[in-house]
């Protein structure tokens, strides 16, 4: 996975590919330390491994681009983006629990596999996180609808790869 997200990156940053591959080696490292523990839930993990490869690339990508982001707009969005992405590995908490208990609405949402209502349904939270943050000032325009964009985005990558997931280990 990390491969794949690096040769991305060669493409479209370029001469700045050298500190991407710098942050990429330091979590990774930190990633392999992780991976000396044994879990017994393997799924999740590899789920939080792609939340993780998700939040660097998004956080990478607000380095490396010239929009006008000032430092404390930059921290303020690198946590809104943690709690979206904790929000996520709750949502993703559901497709572990079969058959255990009572099914709530997301549950059912989840086990139809219905992308594209999926998609919609985090995306919604999401600007619910956002709007929020907006209505105390804390953040301009053109980095707000930035960094939705960047976030859906990262949604859709979640989802895709669960579903080339499943398409492979089907066949």
């Amino acid at each position: 996975m990390l491969t794949v997200f690096m040769s991305h990156w060669k493409k479209d940053f370029g001469d700045k590919y050298t500190i991407l591959r710098t942050e990429a080696i330091t979590w990774a490292t930190a990633v392999n330390q992780q991976l000396q523990v044994k879990f017994s839930q393997n799924e999740y993990f590899v789920f939080k491994l792609k939340c993780h490869a998700s939040y660097l690339t998004l956080i990478l990508m607000f380095m490396l681009r010239d929009i006008n982001c000032t430092y404390l707009e930059y921290r303020t969005l690198q946590t809104t983006f943690e709690m979206f992405m904790f929000y996520i590995n709750e949502l993703a908490s559901c497709l572990r629990e079969k058959d255990v208990g009572e099914l709530t609405s997301v549950d059912k949402l989840f086990k139809t596999a219905d992308f594209s209502r999926i998609t919609e349904y985090c995306t919604k939270q999401l600007y619910a996180t956002m709007d929020s943050f907006d209505k105390d000032g804390g953040c301009n325009l053109m980095v707000a609808l930035e960094f939705k964009r960047l976030c859906k985005n990262t949604v859709l990558v979640h989802l895709a790869s669960d579903r080339y997931e499943k398409f492979f280990n089907s066949v």
